[in-house]
């Protein structure tokens, strides 16, 4: 596909003919007998040069003759491995008339020759072909699952699938029925959305959940391993082995989690904190399980990796580019995207931050997915060169500021790029092929040995449903499985490879493994907790990282992590400073906040818009619901789904905006945490699936500082204020000081930043090419860490004296619980911990006290070592159950606790609302819908 350098020519025209020169992208003619090439390739539809691309992106309705095909020159020039031009030749016109004749020839076989039976129908049409088009027609395989979230081929030829809320689905490689696993019929199976599937050297199956860890299938049994005897993180959304060693990675919010096998070869020596002089420098281990998180410079939140022959491992993040290091992963080197849209449909580097996906190829290229195309290395990782989809140009014109003299380029041109630019997923296919999913517009498939592109075609009476394709695999018998978010699984019929396999390739030595794992193979071992010898050089790697921060004041933001685990069950963990329940109240909010932190946050539409009285708007989508993800409402004793949203969905979805914006004021010293609650309600509902939304934090200038009172329409605001007109203008052009992203949130997230005070910030929630963006609560806490006057923070004391009963501020009882203190569980009054258990309470504290770029990052994990530790050392019930509250862990017994606090809560507004008994009393029976017991789902 690409030269040595990762090259892709641009076409060159002549002035004189329609014909290609030597870099000319050819239009696609038409040969041969069937309706595939001989390598069963999708023929890419022609179109007419009037046509254009349609305003929903569609692929244009194929015209084929009797002798329909790809002819030779109907592909995609690429240049070859040789370094030379490696084009492929073309052949040279027909002089007229003879030209005209044989054209006139081949319209009047078109039209007038009969379609044969079962032929595959295009968008608007139906395509013909001289032999059935069953090759290119897919094949429903009528899996229970619709929302697909993983697929895996299995060794023996079974496949695998899982989606949300569904669990897991089994299907033999000779067998048609589904074998359903989930929580009710799998103990073991800690969840039902499932995003993640992988089998590893032992033939062992790993799934990763949504937020209670990963859990692995022996061929008998499943076992769970969460935040206690697993991975760092409880959010796995990818999982991946090494072929160097047969370990298992899985990509978490919290990092990367390994666990290697015996026999591995590491030395642990390596790995030692105590051997280690700055973060940098320590992977954590603790047994069979290695941890490596932004202390070690890996970008925050991975979310797919690969690996190459040699092991060397390539990382995609969620909107912090792709980071690649090599065997013993002690050293990453990341590779930044320009933050802001490219303008060109080929280009070097990676055209994006935001990387969805990761694949290794045959030949050892690797090929990165973006939201803004396909980006390969020839080189492991040296140097990049991307190509990007049709859509790419009515992007860079939907830009607030397109730039001058901008012109889409032909049609016939953007026909043989991508087909889409936001790319979901990737798969490596037979004879050395590359498949590619889009979020919108089908698949396609990259041959790797001239270049070509051969698009898929929508399926029939499907309209657009069918374009949104998660998950892609190859079967070993050359079969394409292609996954939709909405629709299923269905099968693509291929020719049979005949060199490379498609499916991916397991180590020689795991296949006696893999016979074994029939008959119930060993679970892998639970992360062995650390020794309290081993706490202390961790909390001396926590002091040094905090020494080394630098001076803290505004405006500063960082990223701190996300919350898969606390869903609607927000009361007193979040909003003990400030809070807004968004449209919570009749087309209103409620606000839970203390008494200084009034007005703190104002939300409204962005400035680009088409509309002159363009505002945000306020939905409410149930008024009383029992789903856990929606936001519990003390002052109405039930959960309400409701939400902000730009209004988006009327606009195009390569129109960058309006999105929503919010104005944060921080008016007191000190550091504090920003969450943001965001849940695609409806995201099971045709366009709505289509969701995902970078939020990016800037400083907002002290010359705009006049609050905007709500629901004054947006439109009206912007202006008349010149001063916030010029920074907007500045804002859509520079780089935040911190973002993240969300993606796969029909499980809610609590996404958290640290902000430093007194000042004001703008959040910005980019709609990108989503339906539209939505919020539903904004939540402000002080943190626990304590700054003095100067800014600098008090000495952090490593003893082992009384814990105290608890932190200080946070406390008091949440204005919105009439009366009610439900706060983290304190610790008894004058508690002296053991010897083992002060060594785990001293690396608590230096978690606490640890602030800055390394100290904020540090803090997850020292927590974590710390509460793995007093679980082995058997601490008090007490100091657990306050530990779990600081780490977003929730346990049976926590959700009953929270229950009964709402309850208590509950009856306290009626007793006070003396007028409301009667009438709430009728619908709820004087209990609260607070609580996921019961009725709800992971």
């Amino acid at each position: 596909m690409l030269s040595q350098e990762g090259e892709i020519p641009i076409p060159r025209r002549s002035s004189q003919s329609g014909l290609s020169q030597e870099g000319e992208i050819p239009i696609r003619g038409r040969s041969g007998q069937s309706g595939l090439s001989q390598e069963g390739e999708i023929p890419i539809p022609r179109r007419s040069s009037q046509s254009g691309l349609s305003q929903e992106g569609e692929i244009p309705i194929p015209r084929r003759s009797s002798q329909s095909g790809l002819s030779q020159e109907g592909e995609i020039p690429i240049r070859g491995r040789s370094g030379q031009s490696g084009l492929v030749p073309t052949r040279r016109a027909l002089t007229p008339p003879v030209g005209r004749l044989i054209l006139l020839s081949v319209l009047l076989l078109y039209i007038f020759l009969p379609a044969p039976a079962g032929a595959a129908t295009a968008r608007g049409g139906a395509s013909r072909s001289a032999k059935p088009a069953a090759k290119s027609a897919e094949i429903p395989l009528h899996c229970p699952a619709k929302f697909v979230t993983a697929l895996l081929v299995g060794p023996r030829g079974g496949t695998w699938v899982a989606g949300e809320d569904t669990g897991i689905y089994h299907r033999r490689a000779i067998g048609h029925s589904w074998k359903r696993f989930d929580k009710s019929n799998s103990p073991g199976l800690a969840s039902d959305s499932i995003y993640c599937l992988c089998i590893d050297s032992h033939g062992r199956l790993w799934a990763g959940t949504n937020r209670r860890g990963v859990c692995v299938f022996n061929g008998r049994t499943w076992r769970h391993y969460g935040l206690a005897t697993g991975p760092l993180g409880s959010h796995v959304i990818a999982i991946s082995c090494d072929p160097r060693d047969g370990s298992a990675w899985m990509c978490t919010e919290n990092g990367l989690s390994i666990y290697m096998p015996g026999g591995c070869g590491t030395k642990k020596a390596l790995y030692r904190m105590s051997h280690a002089d700055t973060p940098e420098a320590s992977p954590l281990i603790l047994g069979r399980w290695r941890y490596i998180s932004r202390l070690q410079g890996l970008p925050a939140n991975p979310d797919c990796l690969a690996f190459n022959r040699l092991g060397t491992a390539f990382v995609g993040t969620l909107c912090g580019g792709l980071a690649i290091a090599a065997y013993p992963y002690t050293h990453w080197r990341v590779i930044h995207g320009p933050w802001h849209t490219p303008i060109t449909a080929t280009g070097r580097g990676l055209p994006s931050n935001l990387v969805n996906c990761v694949v290794v190829g045959h030949h050892g290229n690797v090929y990165v997915g973006t939201d803004r195309g396909v980006a390969v290395s020839t080189d492991n990782g040296q140097s990049f060169r991307y190509e990007r989809g049709m859509d790419y140009a009515r992007k860079v014109l939907g830009l607030w500021h397109p730039p001058i003299g901008f012109a889409a380029p032909p049609a016939a041109f953007l026909r043989h790029l991508l087909p889409g630019d936001h790319i979901t997923c990737l798969a490596r296919g037979n004879a050395g092929n590359i498949w590619l999913g889009t979020w919108r517009n089908g698949y396609a498939k990259i041959n790797t040995r001239n270049g070509k592109i051969i698009q898929s075609q929508f399926l029939p009476g499907l309209s657009q449903l069918d374009g949104y394709v998660s998950q892609l695999a190859v079967a070993p018998d050359g079969s394409l499985l292609v996954a939709r978010y909405g629709l299923g699984l269905s099968e693509l019929k291929l020719p049979k490879p005949t060199g490379l396999d498609g499916a991916e390739s397991i180590k020689k030595s795991g296949h006696a493994a893999r016979r074994n794992a029939l008959l119930g193979a060993d679970f892998p071992r639970s992360a062995t907790p650390p020794h309290f010898l081993e706490l202390p050089d961790f909390s001396r790697v926590l002091h040094r990282a905090t020494r080394q921060a630098s001076h803290i004041r505004y405006p500063y933001a960082r990223f701190l992590r996300n919350d898969w685990r606390t869903q609607g069950d927000w009361t007193a963990r979040y909003g003990r400073e400030y809070g807004v329940l968004c449209a919570a109240h009749f087309d209103l909010s409620f606000h839970v906040s203390a008494p200084d932190y009034a007005a703190n946050v104002d939300a409204f539409c962005g400035p680009h818009h088409r509309w002159p009285f363009e505002s945000m708007r306020e939905w409410e989508s149930s008024a009383d619901t029992h789903n856990p993800k929606s936001l519990y409402i003390p002052q109405l004793g039930y959960r309400r789904q409701t939400n902000w949203d730009d209004h988006g969905e009327t606009y195009p979805t390569t129109f960058q905006g309006p999105d929503l914006w919010i104005r944060v004021h921080l008016k007191k010293a000190g550091i504090y945490r920003l969450s943001l609650y965001l849940f695609n309600k409806d995201g099971h509902v045709l366009y709505n699936r289509q969701r995902d939304w970078l939020v990016e934090v800037y400083p907002l200038p002290q010359t705009y500082c006049q609050p905007m009172t709500r629901p004054l329409l947006s439109a009206m605001v912007f202006p008349n204020n010149p001063a916030a007109l010029q920074w907007c203008r500045w804002a859509m052009a520079a780089t935040p000081l911190a973002e993240t992203r969300a993606v796969n949130i029909w499980n809610p997230v609590y996404t958290r930043f640290a902000l430093a005070g007194p000042g004001q910030y703008m959040v910005r929630i980019v709609r990108g090419s989503s339906l539209n963006t939505e919020i539903s609560g904004i939540f402000i806490d002080k943190t626990d860490l304590t700054l003095r006057a100067n800014g600098q923070r008090g000495a952090a004391r490593n003893e082992q004296g009384p814990v105290p009963p608890a932190a200080a501020g946070g406390n008091q009882p949440m204005p919105c619980l009439w009366g009610v203190n439900y706060c983290a569980p304190a610790i008894p009054p004058g508690y002296t911990p053991s010897g083992r258990i002060a060594a785990a309470v001293s690396l608590w504290r230096a978690a606490r006290n640890a602030f800055g770029n390394r100290g904020f990052t540090a803090r997850w994990p020292a927590r974590i070592l710390a509460y793995r530790s007093a679980i082995a050392n058997k601490a008090p019930a007490a100091l657990l159950a306050r530990w779990r509250w600081k780490l977003d862990i929730w346990t049976h017994h926590d959700r009953e606790t929270f229950d009964s606090n709402m309850n208590n809560a509950f009856a306290a507004m009626l007793w006070q609302w003396k007028g409301l008994k009667q009438f709430m009393a009728k619908d709820h029976d004087l209990q609260p819908n607070s609580g996921e017991l019961g009725n709800g789902k992971n």
